[in-house]
């Protein structure tokens, strides 16, 4: 009698490292404990939503260190964090500021020329933009950063 409530007790044993394993695989926990633990914030957020794919963080990132557009980067005043990019990268004002254009994403080849890229109009929250009166600052594959002529 002892010993079939040892099987038993030793099955559930078994079971449950079996589960375990398999729960510890199927998340690769101790890789990701071991990630965050080891990585910094940025690197993290970088391989999480792409530098120029998914929703290009890094690349916007990168873009307001370099060109010190911390201070003109639109901010909002009633905060909601969102999924979207605009809740990771900064707060959000719904102004927009058309001094500074992200195009991000833009499929075409890299080898292409810009010019017919130039001629370009967008309408964003009843602002026309002609990316005419622009000049390309940065690119990075098929992300754009472009600064308005004075």
């Amino acid at each position: 009698m002892e010993l079939s409530k040892n099987k038993i007790v030793l099955r559930k044993k078994i079971f449950l490292l079996i589960f375990s394993i398999f729960i510890f695989q199927l998340f690769k926990l101790p890789y990701n404990f071991y990630y965050i633990k080891n990585s910094d914030y940025n690197s993290r957020m970088i391989i999480s939503h792409g530098y120029c794919d998914k929703e290009s963080y890094g690349f916007i990132t990168e873009t307001i260190r370099q060109f010190d557009l911390t201070d003109s980067f639109p901010i909002r005043e009633i905060y909601y964090p969102t999924p979207g990019l605009e809740g990771l990268v900064k707060k959000i004002r719904s102004n927009y500021d058309e001094k500074y254009l992200f195009v991000l994403n833009y499929a075409q080849n890299e080898n292409q020329n810009l010019e017919h890229f130039n001629q370009k109009r967008f309408r964003i929250n009843n602002l026309d933009i002609d990316l005419s009166n622009y000049s390309l600052k940065k690119r990075s594959g098929n992300c754009f950063f472009w600064i308005k002529n004075e």
